[in-house]
C-alpha cells in the first residue's frame, strides 16, 4: 500500500534490482501511482529509472469528479498529465509501449456517459493509452461499484469510440483481501 513515487528512490532501487538479479523484464512490471506530476517529471530526466510501464490512476477525465474522488489531484491536473504524456511519448518514441489509465468504477460518480466522453476526449489527446476498468471493492465506504449493466455500457462506449480497454478481474473479496480491504480489516480489528 502506498504511492510507489513518494518512496522514488527506493522503489527505483528495487525495480533495477529485480531487473537485474531475475528473469523478470522491464514490460512484466508496472509502477501504479495516482499521478505525483513532480515525480512523474522526474521519472523522465533519471536515467537509472527502469524502462517498466507505467499506469496512472486517473479515475475520471472531469477535473471536478477527480478532485472529490482523490484529494491529491488540482485544477490543472489532466490538462498537465496530458503535457507530461506528449514528454513521455517524445522521449520513449522508440518503445513499442503505452500507457495505462487506472479507472475505478464507482456507481453514479464516475460511470454516466458523460464521463465516458470526456474519458474518451482524454484518450484521444493522449495517444497510445490503455484503459484498465476496476471494479470497486468494497470497503466500507460511501462509495459503491458500478451496476453490472452501467459497467458494460461505459466498457461499450470507450469499445465502439476504439479506445483500448481492459476490464481488471478482482482477486482476494472473497477474503477480504482485494485492493483497498485490508486497511478495513485492520482497522475493525485494533
Amino acid at each position: 500500500m502506498g504511492e510507489p513515487l513518494s518512496n522514488y528512490e527506493n522503489v527505483k532501487e528495487t525495480i533495477n534490482q529485480l531487473l537485474f538479479h531475475t528473469d523478470l523484464g522491464p514490460t512484466h512490471i508496472t509502477v501504479s501511482t495516482v499521478g505525483i506530476l513532480p515525480m512523474l517529471r522526474k521519472i523522465l530526466k533519471d536515467a537509472e529509472w527502469p524502462a517498466v510501464r507505467l499506469a496512472v490512476s486517473l479515475h475520471s477525465a472531469v477535473s471536478e469528479t477527480r478532485k472529490m474522488m482523490m484529494p491529491s489531484s488540482f485544477d490543472t491536473f489532466l490538462e498537465d498529465l496530458i503535457v507530461w504524456t506528449e514528454e513521455y511519448f517524445i522521449k520513449h518514441e522508440s518503445r513499442r509501449r503505452h500507457l495505462t489509465f487506472e479507472y475505478v468504477m464507482l456507481s453514479k460518480i464516475n460511470d454516466t456517459a458523460a464521463h465516458a466522453e470526456a474519458l474518451i476526449d482524454f484518450a484521444r489527446r493522449v495517444g497510445k493509452v490503455r484503459i484498465n476498468l476496476i471494479p470497486y471493492n468494497f470497503t466500507g465506504s460511501v462509495y459503491r461499484d458500478s451496476l453490472p449493466a452501467d459497467f458494460a455500457r461505459f466498457e461499450e462506449l470507450l469499445k465502439d469510440a476504439e479506445v483500448i480497454v481492459t476490464r481488471r478481474r478482482t482477486m482476494g473479496d472473497d477474503i477480504a483481501a482485494a485492493c483497498g480491504q485490508l486497511i478495513v480489516e485492520k482497522s475493525q480489528t485494533t
